[in-house]
């Protein structure tokens, strides 16, 4: 941690790679409210960050961020609920990794709302989660980020 901003690193050793994870898993679940993540993500394919809250035991997921590092055209923010289903924008740019974003979700009983940088992406109002989930934002390669 440097001037506010965790830095996460990949590095290359051998023929395997290394990166890291920030997470709160079992120290930090809420019900409902707005979560904001800034973040710079990273270029090249493998790279693989995303910000995302789990229902434990139940396959309720919010996933207020996920990138694939090999497109830097597309973010993906999806929700998936029991049994089996899911939602899923993907919100497209010409570079998500030219410089931070912001990277938001407000949760409310009955409805999701997905936004980057202040602008919304999408909003749902089906099999919206109504139970407490776990702060997991998992950074599982090079990127940086104010929490």
């Amino acid at each position: 941690m440097s001037n506010g901003v965790a830095t996460i690193t990949a590095q290359k050793s051998g023929n395997s790679w290394t990166g890291g994870i920030l997470s709160t898993d079992t120290t930090k679940e809420f019900q409902y409210g707005f979560v904001e993540v800034r973040a710079k993500l990273p270029k090249g394919q493998g790279f693989w960050p995303a910000i995302w809250l789990y229902g434990g035991s139940s396959a309720d997921e919010l996933d207020v961020m996920e990138f694939l590092g090999g497109d830097v055209s597309t973010v993906y923010q999806s929700y998936h609920f029991d049994p089996g289903g899911q939602q899923q924008a993907s919100p497209k740019s010409s570079n998500w990794t030219d410089g931070y974003h912001l990277f938001q979700m407000k949760w409310e009983p009955g409805r999701l709302t997905y936004y980057i940088d202040n602008v919304q992406t999408a909003s749902w109002t089906t099999s919206i989660p109504a139970r407490p989930m776990g702060w997991r934002p998992e950074w599982f390669d090079a990127c940086a980020c104010y929490l």
